[in-house]
This record gives structure tokens, sequence and C-alpha cells, in this order.
């Protein structure tokens, strides 16, 4: 089967499933939910609009399959500036990279832990102080959050 084609296995539903109600237990959102077109981020996405996201929009971003850092760092500065808080759905290398350049301080044991690798359905929270995504710059989000499937 083709990468693209791959499903999740139960293991990484379940994982989706959880982290999905830990956003939802401690009241975090997201204005739009944007993800990769390959068939395992549409299910994870799936799961994401159902179990936490029910209202918000989502957006299919055929760019991210397989994406180096550049070119999800440019989705993202190609996001509607209404969105203010997007949960983004991706692929390793690339996602771990542009979580990774993009942070430029935060929690250092967050950011030592982001560093060493991001598992399948880590999640990586970052703000940035910025009123339009094109101003999105490498190094200035601080990362508010970074946990692995062993927390949540």
């Amino acid at each position: 089967m083709a990468d693209f084609e791959r499903r999740l296995v139960p293991r990484g539903r379940a994982d989706a499933l959880r982290l999905a109600e830990w956003f939802r237990r401690h009241r975090q959102t997201a204005d739009l939910l944007v993800h990769s077109s390959a068939v395992r981020t549409r299910e994870t996405a799936d799961i994401f609009a159902e179990h936490w996201l029910p209202d918000r929009p989502r957006v299919e971003s055929p760019e991210l399959y397989a994406a180096p850092w550049r070119e999800i760092v440019g989705v993202l500065r190609a996001l509607p500036d209404s969105a203010e808080i997007v949960a983004l759905v991706g692929h390793n290398p690339g996602i771990h990279d542009a979580a990774r350049l993009l942070t430029g301080s935060g929690d250092v044991a967050a950011r030592a832990r982001l560093g060493e690798k991001m598992p399948t359905c880590a999640c990586a929270a970052l703000e940035f102080s910025i009123e339009r995504w094109a101003k999105l710059e490498t190094g200035k989000g601080a990362l508010t959050l970074f946990m692995t499937p062993e927390g949540f």
C-alpha cells in the first residue's frame, strides 16, 4: 500500500481520540483545523472534528503531505488572518522540523523534549505575537505545550 493511502492503525486511532478528548477536557480550542490530504491525517482530522472541534471549519491541504518545514511554514503564512488559533495535522519529519524551527522560547524542558523527537500523534502548541499569518517567522514562536501520547 502506498504511504499516502495508509490508514490509522488501532493505536493511532486511540491516540488521536485521547488527544481530542484531552483538548476538550482542558478547554483548548481552535478556529480552524488544517490537515494533509493523506488518508491517515484525514482520519485524525475526522476524530478531532467529531470529538474536539465539531463546529469549526476545516481545510484539507494537499501541500502538507510529506512537506518539508519550509512548505509547512508557507501553508501557515497563507492562512486566513481570521483564524487566530489553528490546529495543524501533518507528517514527520517536516512537522517536527517546523515546530523546532518556529520555536524560539517557552518552557526549557518542553523545548528540549521537542528537540529530541516528535513521535506519532505528539502535539506541539506554539504562540506567536503576530497580527497576520503572512508575518510568521522562524524562531519567534513560544512553545506553550508539548505532549506525546503517554501524556494524554
